[in-house]
């Protein structure tokens, strides 16, 4: 439970009589700017804003009395429920032929607790994950395994007040512009504070952005056929994924309004009277349906050169197709290095897809285990390899959700004297936005997938007591991560600012069209990694064992650099 201060009975129905400054508690008198308050502070029941009276009906009447506070609140718990589901089937078609499936099912509710009542964010989330492998022997040295696999991962945003008719406080305010979809009900977002009485608490949600709807979904086949012919095993595959990524949500569905006392110096007299000094919307939804698919071939042979030595050889192909919203709504500034030059849409862009996909993803692989003849208690394992990684989703979320993004209608009111904007009407002033596109962010059109290079040495060995000691050198280097610019088009050079006729700031902008900064991803970034690896195991009585581990490692990379 705890302790807040709502706005207190007799002032609901327009008896300010009591009002005091808050800092020294002294009774004021209301500033009457549009001739409507009545001695003694009282405002007629017939001028209270109805949208202010009608808002009220969902924040509780005081309760108590501590200090300078009059309600407290009755703590609702809040339980989190978890289900899973595994069902598996296996099934032997013939002699030769093996089929395996699998379906997992995982149903998260997290619920939120709430203070007011109906005013908690609460978050469901279903995953599902079905497998398939269907084994087929051609022969003992010729085994074929071919898998099929769907994730699916569905989460909704869930508000005390989502889809609840009861609870359509903004569309019984009868409040223009805002959403009327049923998962946008809910209060708007208001503040009363900063008056000489103080700031008030109301109801309001816990997040004002959304509710949000989101959802990952992956197919994947792949194929890997085996073959033992003499020293060597070879395995031959294809690897194929479908990506999908979905986003939904508004930004400001239900408006924000702000009430501070400016016209007669209680911020709760303002709001009862429905005097506005800031109101802003974006009912808006933004929709992005991110898709790319991945495909992967290789090639890998274990080489049995001698008894005590085998050889690996490998050779991967990635071709990481950049993620692409399906209706095409994607917008970016696209760069001549650290230089950012102009908006494009898909039509217009340096790629159809806004990046440049990158087609030379080939990883070679090669790693042995060699035991010398010497010593049947030793042996020397290394290797090497390089790994690819794509562009962070981020990126093309960014560019698909600022194509969309609408500036909020937002209105201010007079800085002094008499109100300007009213609870009833108050966008009627409010210039129509447009899309935001100079908001749209910059990801290099000819971005490369940062590729990880990987390998190793360890030496191991038997000693006394029955000990099995390993040590390793393990390392890596990456390179062409992905690298956040905070500030690409800002100005070069140092400056007086009292240098007479000196340019204005967006006038010094290496690109003046865009008239701020603009954050910019390149794939210029580098991380190296260098560890000593120490283990020492022992295999003791009745199953036991002991092992101890010990790592030194040095990882160094870019403040910016993503992946690293």
């Amino acid at each position: 439970a705890s302790y807040r201060l709502v706005p207190p009975t007799a002032m609901r129905n327009g008896d300010f009589s009591g009002v005091r400054d808050a800092r020294t508690g002294e009774l004021f008198a209301l500033r009457d700017p549009m001739s409507v308050i009545l001695p003694n502070n009282q405002i007629p029941l017939a001028r209270l804003s109805p949208q202010a009276v009608e808002f009220l009906r969902f924040t509780p009447e005081p309760n108590t009395q501590a200090g300078n506070q009059n309600f407290i609140n009755t703590p609702i718990s809040a339980v989190a429920t978890q289900d899973n589901f595994t069902y598996r089937l296996d099934h032997n078609l013939t002699s030769n032929d093996a089929l395996a499936f699998r379906y997992v099912v995982n149903s998260t509710k997290e619920k939120g607790t709430p203070y007011w009542g109906n005013d908690q964010r609460d978050n469901d989330a279903r995953t599902q994950n079905l497998a398939g492998t269907w084994t087929r022997m051609f022969s003992s040295s010729v085994v074929n395994e071919a898998r099929f696999g769907w994730n699916d991962m569905t989460e909704d945003e869930i508000f005390g007040t989502t889809k609840k008719p009861e609870f359509d406080i903004a569309g019984f305010m009868q409040l223009p512009l805002v959403s009327r979809l049923p998962e946008d009900y809910g209060p708007p977002s208001i503040s009363i504070s900063n008056g000489r009485d103080g700031g008030y608490s109301v109801f309001n949600l816990q997040r004002q952005i959304g509710p949000r709807v989101r959802a990952n979904e992956v197919y994947n086949f792949n194929n890997i056929t085996s073959i033992q012919r003499g020293k060597h095993f070879l395995k031959i595959g294809v690897d194929f994924v479908q990506r999908g990524f979905t986003f939904e949500q508004a930004r400001n569905a239900r408006g924000t309004f702000e009430f501070d006392g400016t016209y007669t110096g209680s911020s709760l007299a303002d709001f009862m009277l429905g005097y506005v000094k800031y109101a802003e919307i974006n009912p808006d939804h933004t929709h992005t349906d991110l898709k790319a698919l991945w495909q992967s071939y290789f090639v890998q042979d274990d080489w049995k050169v001698i008894s005590n030595l085998t050889v690996n050889l490998g050779l991967r192909y990635d071709y990481l197709q950049p993620l692409f919203d399906s209706q095409g709504r994607m917008a970016n500034i696209e760069q001549d290095g650290l230089f950012v030059t102009k908006l494009v849409t898909p039509e217009t862009a340096k790629y159809p897809r806004m990046v440049r996909g990158d087609k030379n993803n080939f990883g070679p692989r090669v790693g042995l285990a060699w035991r010398p003849s010497f010593s049947q208690d030793f042996v020397v394992r290394a290797g090497y390899g390089i790994y690819y990684n794509h562009i962070h989703p981020n990126a093309p979320f960014g560019m698909t959700e600022s194509s969309q993004a609408k500036g909020s209608y937002q209105v201010n009111g007079a800085v002094s004297g008499t109100p300007t904007v009213f609870f009833n009407d108050p966008f009627s002033s409010a210039v129509s936005p447009g899309l935001q596109l100079n908001a749209v962010p910059s990801n290099d059109p000819d971005y490369r997938d940062a590729y990880i290079q990987q390998w190793n040495l360890t030496l191991q060995k038997k000693i006394f007591g029955g000990f099995v000691v390993d040590t390793g050198y393990v390392a890596s280097k990456s390179t062409r991560l992905s690298v956040t610019l905070p500030a690409m088009n800002r100005p070069f050079g140092t400056v007086d600012p009292r240098t007479p006729g000196l340019p204005s700031i967006n006038a010094r902008r290496p690109n003046p069209t865009f008239t701020r900064a603009i954050q910019g991803d390149k794939s210029i970034g580098n991380a190296n990694y260098h560890s000593l690896q120490l283990r020492a195991t022992r295999r003791m009585a009745m199953g036991l064992n002991t092992t101890t581990a010990y790592t030194w490692s040095k990882c160094l990379s870019g403040p910016s650099d993503i992946g690293a």
